[in-house]
């Protein structure tokens, strides 16, 4: 009975089962189309969105912490589709990666007076602008 149905493209198992778009030709239900840049976001459970996410996360904790700076943040995603071929130069396949980058300017602190004494820097705690900076009471001792 099987064989007799699958010949004359009726399903064994009920009606209507060949009539998927799993079961249409040349369709693989393995195989995932990916026709735009937020399916390929989602791959492997979403992991390029994730690495934009942090990125972005990261580029908005800087806006937080500096933001009287006046230079811009940059946030990056990178699709690389490196050709695979056989020997006939045909494609046989693509390998795809997904890189997440954000830049922000560099940390840096305000200038510190200093002076080298012997072996080391040292610098003024009360005055670090200047490092000759005297007390009061030092200044009244004079």
């Amino acid at each position: 009975m099987g064989n007799a149905c699958l010949s004359q493209g009726r399903s064994p198992i009920g009606p209507g089962v060949f009539n998927h778009p799993a079961f249409e030709k040349d369709e693989d239900p393995m195989k995932k189309k990916l026709d735009s840049i937020t399916a390929l976001l989602k791959i492997n459970r979403g992991v390029g969105a994730v690495m934009g996410r942090q990125e972005l996360d990261r580029v908005m904790r800087d806006l937080n912490e500096r933001p009287t700076l006046k230079a811009a943040r940059k946030l990056t995603l990178v699709f690389e589709f490196l050709p695979v071929a056989d020997q006939r130069g045909i494609l046989e396949e693509v390998k795809v990666s997904i890189e997440a980058n954000s830049r922000t300017p560099r940390m840096r602190t305000r200038e510190y007076s200093m002076n080298i004494e012997g072996d080391s820097l040292v610098y003024n705690e009360e005055s670090p602008e200047y490092i000759h900076q005297g007390t009061l009471d030092e200044t009244l001792r004079q």
